[in-house]
């Protein structure tokens, strides 16, 4: 798929569904349907409440394999740790680009709707979110996401935080209502040991995809370290956990083949309000001499949008950009 915004009917097909969803929803701004319900893009976010359950690696080896790919990536950071954007700022120019958006840096010349603009023909974006998440925060993060991932570690202390997480989660309209898709990763895991099997169970009775198994091992920590991921690698040894990474990819593409149905559903369930065919009655206005129109003033986020093929983009390009 090319890296461009798409030409002929899809983009026009898009576009149509874009206004018609912005008019449904008032709170929607038109950045955001285009940003979140457009025919290419899709959002996957890295969740759990518990902290230290590997969302971070999970999301930059997630990013980096849709990089590797050809697929144009972007990668936002909510983590005031900053983990993501230190792994991305370790990357080679040299790599696949990723694109990075440091969510959780509050910028005071800066928009936060600029600040979270995507490059033109981006295809996914992978968010990676803090500890802790609870209330608006998370109500906000499951409204602008398409599918979750929630990482969960072979201990009792993480199965108890990861049951307490999930019942917040299902009282989510969109969660209720199956607008976003949910799957659970066995994460680090040490197959053949009691606590695995019992994390193996709890998640196959889970009411989400249980989607797969990623093994604790030391070559995430080998990747990491120079802003890679495990699709990156090369060797027999990397070879066992690429393996595991393939369920959890093929759940990803089939979700983003089904963004725009889905969008395209929902807006034919709800369509947009019928609007008014009355005619306004026109003042008479007197004739006067005709001025010149006054140059509109130019917004700075009219700035062109970041273009995949002339850069490798890191998270040190934003800092650059908004200084």
């Amino acid at each position: 798929m090319a890296h461009g915004s798409g030409s002929g009917g899809a983009a026009t097909g898009g576009a149509v569904l874009t206004q018609r969803f912005c008019e449904r929803d008032a709170t929607v701004s038109k950045f955001d349907a285009l940003s979140f319900w457009g025919n290419t893009v899709h959002r996957v976010m890295l969740l759990n409440s518990k902290g230290g359950c590997g969302k971070t690696t999970i999301a930059t080896n997630l990013a980096a394999c849709f990089a590797s790919q050809g697929r144009a990536t972007v990668l936002i950071d909510h983590d005031g740790q900053g983990s993501s954007t230190r792994w991305l700022n370790a990357r080679s120019q040299h790599s696949a680009p990723i694109h990075g958006i440091e969510a959780y840096q509050e910028k005071v010349a800066v928009t936060k709707s600029f600040l979270m603009r995507l490059p033109e023909g981006t295809e996914r974006v992978v968010i990676d979110t803090p500890a802790n998440v609870k209330g608006q925060q998370l109500i906000e993060l499951v409204g602008r996401t398409d599918s979750i991932i929630i990482p969960v570690l072979s201990s009792q202390i993480d199965i108890d935080a990861v049951s307490k997480f999930v019942v917040e989660l299902r009282k989510l309209p969109r969660v209720r209502g199956g607008d976003v898709r949910i799957a659970v990763v066995a994460n680090r895991a040490r197959e053949n040991t009691v606590m695995f099997l019992d994390l193996e169970r709890f998640l196959l009775r889970s009411e989400f995809d249980f989607v797969a198994r990623l093994r604790d091992t030391q070559n995430y920590m080998q990747a990491a370290e120079t802003g890679l991921g495990i699709h990156e690698l090369r060797g027999a040894r990397v070879k066992k956990d690429v393996g595991q990474w393939a369920p959890l990819v093929q759940w990803v593409e089939r979700g983003a083949a089904d963004t725009p149905r889905a969008m395209a559903t929902a807006l034919s369930t709800h369509p947009a309000p019928a609007r008014s065919t009355a005619k306004k009655p026109v003042a008479s206005i007197k004739s006067s001499p005709s001025r010149p129109t006054p140059p509109r003033s130019t917004p700075h986020s009219s700035e062109p949008l970041p273009n995949w093929r002339e850069h490798n983009f890191s998270f040190s390009d934003n800092r650059d950009r908004y200084k």
